[in-house]
This record gives C-alpha cells, structure tokens and sequence, in this order.
C-alpha cells in the first residue's frame, strides 16, 4: 500500500474517533436468500473460513494443568486438546491409529489415553505407550495425530 493512502486512512480514523462517525459503504450489500440455504454455499463457506483458518476451541482456563483434557468436534474432525507433562496444550485427532475409536470423551485429568477397543495407550505427549497383544504387529503406527 502506498504511503499516501496510508496516510489518509490513518487520518480519517483519528477524524472518525475525534467525532463518533464512521464510513458508510455506497450502498447496502444484497446477499441472495439462496445463500442461506444452498448446500453447496455451505459447503465452500466451512471450507474457507472454518477448514482454512485457525481456530479458537479453548482458552488457557480450560486446560489449567499437565494432565487436562478436552474433546471437541470442528465440523468432521474429532479433536483431542491436551495440556502435557511441559504445559504445553497439544491437539491430536481423537481417534485410535488401529481403529478408528474415540480415546477420550468430555473433559477431565489423565495420565494417558487408552483405545476402548484394544486397550492401546497414549501419553499426554502423543507417543504409544503401550500395545497389548500386538505381538509386535503394527510398529507404524506409534503417535497420535497431531
């Protein structure tokens, strides 16, 4: 952006803060009532603006302590927000790296994250701790998703 014009919209925001005014648009924005309704707009709106971008699931707060845990559902993706032995918050996909099944539900405190299906357990860290009866089948499969 050229200078000029940064000039001039830093001068008109000062002149819109010294008055209580703002800007106004040449015209009102007419979005078609189809737009709320039509799948596919749907579809390229989550796309964009969810899938694409960061974002916000949980605030410091909600993980206070090496241990804490929350689950959420972003659209199709099941998310696993765990704060880790360093207090760093980590987020895994929520699923099992054998089959598939959700490892924690809710929120609460945990050492680790063991798969109801197998009992395949997890550290607060992502890295399997444990693969009972694996009979050493599966060595490919050690993190969680991050």
């Amino acid at each position: 952006m050229k200078t000029e014009v940064q000039v001039d919209l830093v001068q008109r925001v000062a002149e819109h803060l010294k008055n209580g005014t703002t800007d106004y648009a040449p015209h009102s924005l007419r979005v078609p009532g189809a737009h709320y309704i039509d799948n596919d707009q749907c579809a390229r709106e989550v796309e964009h603006l969810f899938k694409r971008q960061p974002l916000l699931i949980a605030l410091t707060p909600d993980l206070p302590e090496a241990g804490s845990y929350l689950t959420h559902t972003a659209y199709d993706t099941h998310l696993l927000l765990v704060r880790d032995d360093d207090l760093q918050v980590r987020a895994y996909i929520n699923a099992c790296r054998h089959r598939g099944v959700r490892i924690a539900e809710g929120r609460g405190e945990a050492r680790s994250f063991s798969c109801p299906f197998h009992a395949w357990n997890w550290g607060r860290d992502g890295k399997l701790i444990s693969r009972p009866n694996s009979a050493g089948g599966f060595d490919d499969t050690g993190h969680l998703c991050e």
